[in-house]
């Protein structure tokens, strides 16, 4: 997220939205792993089994938004939308930003906002985004 801040700082926004599409990928991935391991530690050790399971399991959850509930479901005990309706003020500098135009939930708006655009960058090659919001 540093180096997309920086990116962004230097107004290169297409490769910050790469960036910090990656960053939160990155940080879902590790969360579902350490939880995983915190969950298994009670019992007993992992073995590198058990991180090679988790490691399918996480690359069988084919969509982002599938993969934010998935870690909140395994943190809070709630989906993501649930969780964050129960926490309103998490969302609240981000709604007043960027005044989501219509996205009933919040996992809805991220997925919209952050990854279709990096997939029009890395899938589609668009690579002219003059700034975040666009």
């Amino acid at each position: 997220m540093h180096r997309a801040a920086t990116e962004l700082a230097g107004g290169d926004s297409t490769l910050t939205i790469v960036l910090a599409a990656m960053a939160v990928e990155s940080q879902l991935a590790y969360l579902f792993m350490k939880w995983n391991r915190v969950d298994l530690t009670s019992r007993r050790n992992p073995t590198d089994a058990d991180e090679e399971e988790w490691e399918e399991r996480w690359r069988d959850i084919r969509s982002v938004a599938a993969r934010f509930d998935k870690v909140s479901t395994l943190l809070t005990g709630k989906s993501f939308d649930s969780f964050l309706s129960a926490n309103g003020d998490l969302l609240k500098s981000v709604r007043t930003q960027y005044h989501p135009s219509g996205e009933a939930l919040a996992k809805d708006f991220f997925v919209k906002v952050l990854f279709h655009k990096r997939n029009r960058v890395v899938h589609f090659g668009k690579i002219d985004f003059q700034e975040i919001g666009s």
